[in-house]
């Protein structure tokens, strides 16, 4: 009759066993394995010597790989001045040549072959020259990516509204031009080349006159998708009494300079309306004699260019006691912030 602790002993014995973890390597094979990571160690560190051997002694490149059957030929014939440090390079890659091709680095790359083919799960970037990388700071004459820092201009005109016209279609500009001539003193009208040009070439060119005040000469065109609603691509200013055609400059500084800020204002909304663009070009009617909101003065301290850049303001103070918002003036160095 067995008693209990025997009853017990043969339970634990015979209750099965977890899976058991493999056993480690031997202390021989161990070791083995370490000399041979270490020889691929120094066999890394040899051939990372051959960058210190000017490359015009390896040349010209082998057509076939080197082989314990077909040796690194000998070196050619060198001037008795060159052999000192030629010799020593050239016997330095004999010397790595010859360890490559050895057995014990032949056998340590098969294995090392032989193992990613098994598993190669393991197989990192070099950590250590990744962490070099990141603690090596940036040389100051490195060059840095480009970064770009421009942003949108924001619009230049009045924000929209539901107040706001409809944009301007090419079978409405004869109309308009007829209404606005009517209720402004300022005047359009269609700029031809000649009698014979047709008026509904494009571009289409209108001259904008304020009478003693400035000529300014307006290039629409047709928007891609629909090519029936007008976009303006630039206004030229000019004095009153100059000649001159809408491909070229103004003589004077002052027209070259208000050519620029309408261009400007124009690049921060190209699809502004005529109509809007219009009531900026009537603001000039006080040119001469607009007085800048931010330094009071009609001329600048410095220069003799009026006021020529323009704001559309909304806020009381800036409207000075006007109960609608209006373009306000600026000198162009008083404008900049």
């Amino acid at each position: 009759m067995m008693d209990a602790s025997t009853t017990a002993d043969t339970a634990i014995t015979d209750s099965p066993t977890p899976q058991q973890l493999p056993s480690p390597l031997p202390q021989t094979a161990k070791a083995a394995l370490k000399s041979k990571i270490e020889l691929l160690n120094q066999s890394i560190k040899s051939i990372q010597q051959l960058r210190q051997i000017p490359p015009l002694l390896l040349k010209p490149p082998l057509k076939k790989p080197l082989t314990p059957s077909r040796p690194i030929p000998p070196p050619p014939q060198l001037l008795p001045w060159q052999q000192t440090n030629a010799t020593h390079h050239f016997e330095q890659f004999r010397a790595i040549h010859d360890q490559i091709l050895s057995e014990p680095v032949q056998q340590a790359l098969a294995v090392a072959r032989d193992s990613e083919k098994t598993d190669s799960s393991d197989l990192t970037v070099n950590a250590r020259r990744e962490t070099r990388k990141r603690r090596r700071p940036p040389s100051p004459s490195s060059p840095q990516p480009y970064v770009s820092t421009t942003t949108p201009n924001p619009s230049m005109f009045p924000p929209p509204s539901d107040s706001d016209p409809d944009p301007l279609k090419a079978d409405q500009l004869a109309q308009f031009i007829r209404d606005f001539n009517r209720a402004n003193d300022a005047k359009l009208h269609i700029w031809l080349r000649s009698r014979s040009a047709p008026k509904d070439e494009l571009p289409i060119v209108v001259r904008f006159t304020l009478p003693d005040i400035l000529t300014a000469y307006i290039t629409l065109n047709y928007t891609p998708p629909h090519r029936t609603t007008l976009v303006t691509e630039s206004v030229s200013m000019f004095a009153p009494r100059e000649q001159a055609t809408p491909q070229s400059q103004s003589e004077f500084t002052v027209y070259q300079i208000l050519s620029q800020q309408i261009s400007k204002m124009i690049q921060s909304c190209p699809s502004v309306p005529f109509q809007t663009l219009m009531s900026l070009l009537s603001s000039y009617d006080v040119l001469f004699s607009a007085r800048c909101v931010k330094c009071k003065r009609v001329l600048p301290s410095e220069g003799y260019i009026p006021a020529v850049a323009r704001s559309w303001a909304t806020s009381p103070e800036m409207l000075e006691g006007a109960q609608e918002a209006k373009w306000i003036a600026f000198h162009v160095g008083c404008q900049q912030p």
